[in-house]
């Protein structure tokens, strides 16, 4: 921990926290403290003497600069144009994913379920995106019944 007070050279009235009822004497006893990973973020730490608070105290303020790393985007998967299959393309689309279990069933006899359902989901996944491709821009707007 870093004491956030005595890290910025400030004129003597800017540093006392504490005045006495005489009004005599005054004193730092009010602090702030900052892990040392966030040292660098700290720009500014003082006491503001006209503050109401209604104590003996002073307003003590530090002042930060948060500098976050970007997240990234995950890769987001297309949603599918699932009003294909109300015609024709169920059949075809049916038969497809009929022939990939198949053929995906002879390869695999001792499986975990776990790599059992990546196989299944990259069969149906692919499979939709060739039969029945993904939703255009246009009709995401008409799918979803608000503007993009």
């Amino acid at each position: 921990m870093a004491v956030a007070n005595t890290m910025f050279k400030q004129h003597p009235r800017r540093l006392y926290t504490w005045t006495s009822p005489d009004g005599n004497t005054w004193n730092q006893i009010d602090y702030i403290s900052i892990v040392q990973r966030w040292k660098t973020s700290l720009i500014n730490c003082r006491t503001y003497l006209g503050a109401d608070c209604n104590t003996d105290h002073q307003l003590l303020v530090a002042t930060l600069k948060v500098r976050l790393a970007k997240r990234q985007r995950q890769h987001i998967i297309p949603p599918l144009n699932l009003e294909e299959l109300k015609e024709d393309k169920a059949v075809q689309f049916a038969a497809e994913v009929t022939n990939r279990f198949m053929a995906l069933e002879a390869a695999q006899n001792e499986v975990t379920p776990e790599d059992h359902w990546k196989g299944t989901k990259a069969v149906l996944l692919e499979v939709a995106r060739e039969t029945i491709g993904a939703v255009k821009s246009q009709q995401k707007k008409e799918m979803y019944g608000r503007p993009i």
